[in-house]
């Protein structure tokens, strides 16, 4: 019951509801882009929403069992300067700035001037602001770090929007943009009288300590551009730099119990390590000689809709169209021409990003040749 109604409280907290605007925003605005360039929606359906949804609830789990098996305890302090950096990335700087960057800064900054009780001093609130030691810090970081692997890898490219730019040799080009925000419940537990004026609240003691419960708004996602890579396989090999980063966090945590004065220093290695790995992504994402440009000998695939006949068949964003029912293709009037000689049928030859020439075919069960599926650059 106690937990119960430490997960209802969660509802009231801003940032799970400031959150939950700024998905749907997101959902909006990749509509509106994708018909817009494209005159169709992608992807129809509000995938955020339901990538929000499942990993509220799975990585919610997850990290509130981890958290439990750790005892990690927040001091309140932290939670509450956390939480405001959390609102302003939010409110202001939305996805620019990576939420686990929230972590490493709200950690740092509490270890260095957390003995100041900013909230009594100014707020006059009376409460026991019990500290707690810095190696909770260290495990709550890991923690982060291990859901928000699991997060980019479970919905890292499920949905490769295209974004059309034209580089200095006004040639056409496109980016993918993974710009998704999840919210995870994370229970915690809080030292101190935090919620004794709430009658009904789960308070209980161990030993001379007083402890509340408290499910956590743990903010992830970020925005990322992709010139020259597939999303999915990026932010899969994104996910595994993460896991490795996590067993450091797990190795600088264990030693901290041990020798507690490398705590503050393995909150800034664990901090650096991450954003020299973020640099090196985006780095060599940029220098890639593999741009997804409009091809000359045929046409270029950048995205293919789900639930349509070319959904069913082998084509993959990147590889261009040089046949369509034994006709050779070179702009979009062409393939449909082509198309429209077997309204029933379609046959597709193709050349793979690494110059492998690839068949496949499927059915068309609709007499038009707009449900195919397949998104290319649209003639102005």
């Amino acid at each position: 019951m106690n937990i119960l109604i430490a997960f209802l409280v969660f509802f009231c907290q801003p940032v799970l509801w400031i959150g939950l605007i700024r998905n749907y925003l997101n959902y909006r605005k990749r509509i509106n882009r994708e018909r817009s360039l494209f005159n169709t929606a992608i992807y129809r359906s509000n995938n955020e929403f339901r990538h929000f949804i499942v990993s509220f609830i799975l990585l919610g789990i997850l990290s509130s069992i981890i958290s439990a098996l750790l005892g990690i305890i927040l001091p309140t302090n932290f939670i509450v300067l956390y939480e405001i950096l959390l609102l302003i990335n939010l409110l202001l700087i939305p996805t620019h700035l990576m939420p686990i960057t929230i972590t490493f800064i709200s950690s740092i900054v509490y270890m260095l001037f957390g003995n100041v009780d900013y909230l009594n001093q100014y707020l006059s609130l009376n409460l026991n602001m019990n500290k707690t030691n810095n190696q909770n810090l260290l495990a709550f970081i890991t923690v982060i770090l291990i859901i928000s692997s699991l997060y980019y890898k479970w919905f890292g490219g499920k949905m490769n929007s295209p974004q059309i730019y034209y580089n200095q040799r006004n040639t056409k080009k496109v980016f993918y943009i993974f710009k998704e925000l999840g919210i995870v419940p994370m229970l915690i537990l809080v030292p101190g009288n935090l919620f004794s004026s709430i009658s009904y609240w789960p308070v209980f003691n161990v030993g001379n300590e007083k402890y509340s419960f408290l499910f956590l708004p743990v903010l992830l996602g970020m925005k990322f551009k992709f010139f020259n890579h597939i999303p999915q396989k990026y932010l899969k090999l994104l996910s595994k730099f993460l896991i490795k980063i996590s067993a450091i966090g797990i190795i600088l945590t264990i030693l901290s119990y041990y020798f507690s004065f490398i705590t503050l220093y393995g909150v800034c290695l664990l901090a650096v390590i991450f954003l020299v790995t973020m640099f090196i992504f985006r780095l060599k994402d940029n220098k890639n000689d593999t741009p997804f440009a409009e091809a000359v000998n045929g046409i270029r695939v950048l995205a293919v809709e789900k639930d349509t006949p070319a959904s069913n068949m082998d084509i993959s964003i990147g590889d261009i169209i040089t046949e369509v029912n034994d006709v050779a293709v070179k702009s979009e009037s062409e393939f449909y021409q082509a198309l429209l000689k077997h309204p029933t049928y379609c046959r597709i030859k193709l050349t793979t990003p690494n110059n492998v020439i690839k068949l496949t075919e499927t059915a068309i069960y609709n007499d038009t040749p707009h449900e195919l599926g397949i998104v290319m650059f649209k003639k102005v």
